[in-house]
């Protein structure tokens, strides 16, 4: 019991300071993108170096969740949680690139697809593999994941006619970030019934950080195609950005409070 407890004063401890860090770290590119606000040239390069450090910031707290949790099943839901990320995170550091060195505001369709592919089923096959371990064996009828994921399809059906002269004024570019789009919403309620499963156990905030992450990815994306599509001004494909920092930030704590043992 007093190992028990040791172990969850640790976590809250490393939590807490992993809260403030991370936060300060957010005022100040608050604080710098106000600075820039009027320069389209310096607001981008803040905020693109911000995205790639808070994504780096985000791999290695995967990377943490992976080592501690590296064999059985559970191993392979934070392995492909890693993989998730760390495929987040080349995309952002090679948009730092691009920007900085070319001043490429938006890669060409065909760079980061096959790392947006990755990332799609990878995080299906994390949520599959939680599903495998926790719910599946309690649920009163099998096939949770599944009836879960038909109400996603109904939601992603519904958000696609939301969209529909989105869709059709879009080039390739924002038909592809729609259609990144209605995986999220696909994927978003079976979070949430994770959420809602753990809501009383230890998992419960850490479960709701992740998919906090989820929500502002998707709120994110769909900003970022709504510029693109109607070529609304540069600042609000920035402000999209920095809705997925905060969804770097979200994941990061999630993921860092899953880690319960102290260091030996």
């Amino acid at each position: 019991m007093a190992g028990g407890l040791e172990s969850v004063g640790f976590r809250s401890r490393v939590v807490r300071r992993a809260f403030i860090a991370l936060h300060v770290a957010f005022v100040a590119y608050l604080a710098l993108l106000a600075l820039t606000f009027w320069n389209d040239l310096y607001r981008g390069f803040v905020t693109r170096v911000f995205e790639a450090l808070f994504a780096v910031a985000l791999t290695y707290t995967a990377f943490k969740a992976y080592k501690y949790y590296s064999s059985g099943l559970i191993g392979r839901v934070y392995l492909a949680l890693l993989v998730t990320v760390a495929s987040l995170m080349v995309v952002d550091v090679s948009n730092l690139t691009l920007y900085t060195l070319w001043r490429v505001r938006r890669p060409p369709l065909l760079v980061f697809t096959p790392l947006y592919l990755v990332v799609g089923v990878s995080a299906l096959i994390a949520v599959k593999y939680l599903y495998d371990l926790w719910v599946e064996p309690v649920a009163a009828k099998g096939g949770m994941f599944y009836r879960v994921l038909a109400l996603g399809a109904l939601i992603a059906a519904l958000g696609l006619l939301a969209f529909r002269d989105l869709l059709a004024r879009g080039g390739l570019v924002e038909t592809a970030y729609l259609a990144f789009n209605e995986y999220n919403l696909l994927v978003t309620p079976l979070i949430a019934y994770l959420v809602k499963y753990f809501r009383t156990g230890v998992y419960a905030g850490s479960w709701g950080m992740i998919l906090l992450m989820l929500v502002l990815y998707v709120i994110r994306n769909y900003v970022y195609c709504i510029a693109a599509a109607y070529g609304l001004p540069a600042f609000v494909a920035d402000f999209s950005e920095t809705l997925a920092i905060y969804a770097y930030i979200a994941g990061s704590i999630g993921l860092l409070a899953q880690v319960l043992e102290p260091p030996s």
